[in-house]
């Protein structure tokens, strides 16, 4: 098959050997005309080795036929190169691959960096809060009358804002029953008081707007005084130590715009409380949130 260029450089070169006979056959071969003939027209057919004459249309005049013989023509295939290369000796799609592992690498670390400062952004931000915020923490319970059936009792409770803001809307409130010891001994006192109505029901507690105000930094504190004017509350288990006193209370109030809780409860057991009538501590139901 002949190339391209080789194929217009013969082409070129009949043309020019056909027209030098054309010019042959007009100027030096000249037919001898009748005077009353009509001239004869020439026509030119090309045809190509491979191919067929392009013909006058029927009804052309006889006359001087010239036929150019042009060489074959070419035929031009076109392929879609496939890369033959194994993958591993493709430097481009080794480069390719490479770059894109490096950008998936990068967009991962960037994103674990992103998260642990969102986390760390929260931790501080949370931190930030517990420090300033407001804390109420019970400080004190006792007995301010005598444990007796035969006279009103009374007791305080003090409590501080240990915390760093104001307590605000202060809504306390308190739970007294008596308590058989028999709870101390089986081990079974921390989970009644857990379960119990005045531990369950402190975390729904609401604040009651336009109340007290706690501020933290006071010295002595505050005080809740209860005093009963009633007798009979009081009776022979108490004073007997069979029975024991157990006051919960529960206080919600707002810091920082947020509601918090806090509860504690004390207990007071006759032969095992101090005999100056201070209340114990329970070693459940004490919750801060």
């Amino acid at each position: 098959m002949a190339k391209p260029n080789e194929y217009i450089t013969d082409l070129f070169k009949k043309i020019r050997e056909e027209i030098s006979e054309i010019k042959h056959k007009l100027f030096v071969a000249k037919p001898k005309l009748e005077s009353s003939a009509q001239p004869l027209e020439y026509s030119i057919e090309a045809v190509h080795e491979n191919g067929e004459a392009r013909k006058e249309p029927e009804g052309t005049k006889s006359g001087i036929v010239i036929r150019v013989n042009l060489p074959k023509t070419i035929d031009v295939k076109a392929e879609t190169e496939e890369r033959t290369k194994p993958w591993k000796q493709d430097r481009n799609f080794i480069v390719q691959i490479a770059a894109a592992s490096i950008g998936v690498l990068v967009l991962v670390v960037y994103a674990c960096q992103l998260g642990q400062m969102i986390k760390s952004n929260g931790l501080t931000r949370k931190s930030l809060v517990t420090s300033s915020r407001a804390w109420v923490a019970p400080a004190n319970a006792y007995f301010t009358s005598e444990i007796s059936k035969t006279v009103p009792f009374s007791f305080d409770v003090q409590y501080r804002n240990v915390g760093r803001s104001p307590a605000l809307d202060v809504h306390p409130t308190y739970s007294l029953q008596q308590v058989p010891v028999s709870k101390f001994d089986d081990n079974t006192f921390n989970d009644f008081i857990e379960t119990d109505e005045a531990s369950t029901q402190c975390g729904a507690l609401g604040t009651a707007p336009g109340a007290d105000v706690v501020y933290p930094d006071q010295p002595d504190g505050y005080k809740f005084i209860f005093t009963n004017h009633l007798t009979g509350w009081i009776n022979d288990g108490v004073v007997a130590g069979s029975t024991a006193v157990v006051l919960q209370m529960c206080f919600a109030y707002k810091t920082m715009d947020e509601i918090h809780h806090t509860s504690f409860c004390y207990f007071y057991r006759i032969g095992v409380s101090p005999p100056n009538k201070q209340m114990n501590i329970c070693t459940a139901g004490n919750h801060a949130d």
